[in-house]
């Protein structure tokens, strides 16, 4: 379910000179952005070429603020993308945030991103705050021959309290014979880094779920093929799971209004009863095309 006013994002794409039209665009530069966005956005191909972007979510209760916004090239290929996050998980008279922001933009190699991530607490009564994690990310995402993402590297500088730690790490991506995604490798030196992420498909070629050790997510669809939810489930110190409903979809079967349900259960090994906390937010969509 893809991705700040729509003006803003058409002033910026005069700060770009595309003015090859659609049909100057080969099916194989098409096809290969398509995937590109997939694997940048989990946007799934389909029939018509993007020209920006803007996603928000947003719950009543300031659990969550997300947003994403994304400008793209008459052939569909990503030219600049921004995401930011934030949540705040209540335990108690403390309060977690936690916040990520990042920016990817177009090179010629491909795309040069920038993150960071920020954990705090806040006590609610002395209003003192404490910073737990950051972490910044620079990193690079490289083509192959074809056109399509090869690798990506990343180094990155983490902090936790008065402990520092510098890491590298490399993705690999590889795809089947008829070029879909099956897998990504991350390796890093840093054990605790290393993730391997598979992806399933159905008949149709629709992705159906994607799983790593630490998250799975399962698309299902309705009978006109459209996105119709995802369900994901993150297991860390917590389980958090996100239910996403789509309610109102766009004359090309994008979903563009949605409904997210979730729910953030937290063991106690102590007492052996775990805390439950709900959430409700909103997900709006707005999509512009290439004529």
């Amino acid at each position: 379910m893809a991705m700040i006013k729509a003006s803003v994002l058409l002033s910026l794409l005069s700060l770009f000179a595309f003015d090859a039209s659609s049909a100057e665009c080969s099916p194989q530069q098409v096809q290969s952005n398509k995937m590109n966005n997939f694997i940048l956005f989990d946007e799934q191909p389909s029939a018509d070429t993007p020209k920006a972007m803007v996603l928000t979510i947003k719950s009543r209760d300031g659990f969550i603020h997300s947003s994403v916004s994304a400008i793209f090239s008459r052939c569909g290929e990503l030219i600049k993308a921004e995401f930011a996050k934030e949540k705040n998980y209540q335990t108690g008279s403390r309060v977690l945030t936690a916040t990520y922001s990042a920016e990817i933009n177009k090179k010629e190699y491909g795309w040069k991103t920038n993150l960071k991530f920020d954990n705090a607490m806040t006590d609610t009564d002395s209003k003192k705050r404490t910073e737990l994690f950051s972490q910044q990310v620079e990193g690079v995402i490289l083509l192959g021959k074809n056109g399509v993402i090869s690798k990506s590297g990343e180094r990155f500088e983490a902090t936790t309290g008065n402990l520092n730690q510098i890491g590298v790490a490399n993705t690999s991506y590889r795809f089947d014979a008829i070029g879909r995604l099956l897998s990504t490798d991350r390796r890093s030196n840093l054990r605790s880094d290393n993730a391997k992420t598979i992806y399933e498909y159905d008949a149709s070629g629709r992705l159906l779920q994607k799983r790593s050790a630490s998250v799975l997510d399962i698309y299902s669809y309705d009978q006109s093929g459209r996105e119709f939810s995802l369900t994901s489930t993150a297991t860390y110190f917590t389980i958090e799971k996100t239910v996403t409903t789509c309610h109102e979809w766009n004359e090309l079967g994008k979903c563009i209004l949605a409904h997210q349900r979730i729910t953030i259960t937290t063991p106690n090994a102590k007492s052996g009863v775990s805390s439950v906390q709900k959430h409700d937010a909103i997900i709006k969509t707005s999509i512009t095309y290439w004529e």
